[in-house]
């Protein structure tokens, strides 16, 4: 994972460096904490054969980030960014709801493009942005009085689109907050195909770095 982001910084650098002379650049970094729910994550298993939705508890999730500012509206990071949830129902299709033990975690590496709007006078910019990258999820149910008892990680393909507000309290710190929806390709967990999608509000701190 540490090979890969470093990859992503290098490519946002090279980016830069390439388009100095026509565009302004800063380098800045920012953290995020916020809140994932999940609407239900559909799964398949093939090996009973049983198939239904689990619905992870909402979790708390964690993220550093760093950016390069192409221009004074547009900018790129490189995010790495960390949930874990528990889940204690799972609803199988002809079965029902039932109780049963589980813990879903999930550690993304995201490409993210923003796009900062100007309001005249505001020192509030409302800003979208999207992004693409790599999942590392595990999961585990210990519970197998219904499903085939699962302890598995698997990586997968995510993508994600959001919108937000950026308060800049000075020139080189902002405060932002902003939701954002992700999806991603199947998880295959051993014999257990899982849809992952997910939403998250986050607060996040932006600080330009100025090395001189």
């Amino acid at each position: 994972m540490s090979r890969i982001y470093a990859v992503f910084l290098t490519i946002l650098l090279i980016c830069a460096a390439s388009d100095a002379h026509a565009q302004t650049s800063r380098i800045y970094f920012a953290g995020y904490l916020g809140v994932t729910g999940f609407d239900g994550l559909n799964f398949e298993d093939k090996t009973t054969p049983a198939a239904g939705t689990f619905e992870p508890d909402n979790t708390m999730n964690f993220a550093g980030a760093m950016g390069l500012r192409f221009t004074r509206n547009f900018r790129m990071e490189a995010e790495l960014s960390y949930r874990d949830a528990d889940f204690d129902r799972i609803t199988i299709e002809g079965v029902g709801e039932r109780n049963i033990a589980g813990e879903f975690k999930s550690t993304m590496l995201l490409l993210n493009g923003y796009y900062d709007f100007d309001i005249r006078n505001w020192r509030t910019q409302p800003f979208v942005t999207g992004g693409v990258g790599i999942g590392y999820h595990s999961g585990e149910i210990t519970d197998n009085a219904f499903t085939e008892s699962v302890a598995d990680e698997a990586f997968g393909l995510v993508w994600n689109a959001g919108a937000g507000l950026k308060y800049r309290v000075r020139d080189d710190l902002a405060w932002t907050a902003g939701y954002r929806y992700m999806d991603g390709t199947t998880l295959q967990l051993e014999n257990t195909d899982i849809d992952f999608s997910a939403y998250e509000i986050r607060i996040g701190l932006e600080w330009d770095f100025q090395p001189y």
